[in-house]
């Protein structure tokens, strides 16, 4: 079913389609990523500066698959970033100490690369998210959920 959106006064027509184009329209053509929102409010307690965020937001944009880590290079990190490669190589290592992440080697991770273990960052955020006052207990419907605060209906 088609809707109309207004962008600075101009109508246009999207189809709705559940995936994030009905609110971001033809940007998610270039794709997107599905990021929990506990890693932002939580970003903080997490230990992670604002570069660790970003670097992380760039290796997470390589994960695709849950059984195939990501394995992007720390140069191709700091030329998106306009950092030095220093600079992604030191926020990489404070994740590994947070216990976020893991580096994997290539027999490991089946890749000629290094990839990153991401399931210390899965697991730490599924706990902050239990805890979160916004945290679902029924996940059946998106647009009716409730939550343990009843806020959302």
């Amino acid at each position: 079913m088609a809707q109309e959106h207004k962008i600075f006064g101009e109508a246009t027509e999207r189809h709705a389609t559940g995936t994030g184009t009905d609110k971001w329209h033809d940007a998610t053509g270039a794709g997107f990523q599905i990021v929990p929102d506990v890693l932002f409010k939580y970003q903080s307690e997490l230990g992670l500066s604002t570069t660790d965020l970003v670097v992380l937001l760039n290796i997470t944009l390589h994960w695709w698959f849950e059984g195939r880590p990501p394995f992007p290079s720390t140069a191709h990190i700091a030329f998106r970033m306009g950092v030095d490669r220093r600079t992604v190589q030191r926020s990489i290592q404070n994740m590994i100490q947070l216990g976020l992440i893991r580096k994997m080697d290539a027999s490991e991770s089946q890749l000629s690369e290094v990839a990153y273990d991401l399931s210390g960052l899965v697991s730490r955020l599924e706990e902050l998210a239990q805890k979160d006052p916004y945290f679902r207990e029924e996940h059946t419907d998106w647009g009716l959920s409730v939550s343990k605060t009843e806020g959302w209906q």
